[in-house]
């Protein structure tokens, strides 16, 4: 799925969430930007690469509260998992 389709499902369902692994800071910030951070979570495609995955959130321009949500709030909610 293309980061344009996933967007107008996350859109049009309130019940998606968005894993963003393999696509741009900026589209991470849009997706924040139209869903709220608390739709969006963090997640790589594999352990390699989980530290460039942080770097693109760190450089997205996410403020701390929404950062806070896509790197572990969101999960913690969506899951029902102790915080």
């Amino acid at each position: 799925m293309l980061a344009g389709d996933a967007t107008l499902l996350a859109l049009r369902h309130s019940n998606v969430y968005l894993e963003p692994s393999w696509v741009g800071g900026f589209i991470v910030h849009r997706w924040v930007r139209q869903l709220g951070a608390h739709r969006i979570m963090f997640g790589s495609d594999h352990a390699d690469n989980a530290a460039t995955e942080l770097a693109k959130f760190r450089g997205a321009g996410l403020t701390h509260d929404e950062s806070s949500w896509v790197l572990g709030r969101s999960a913690i909610a969506v899951f029902k998992l102790k915080g």
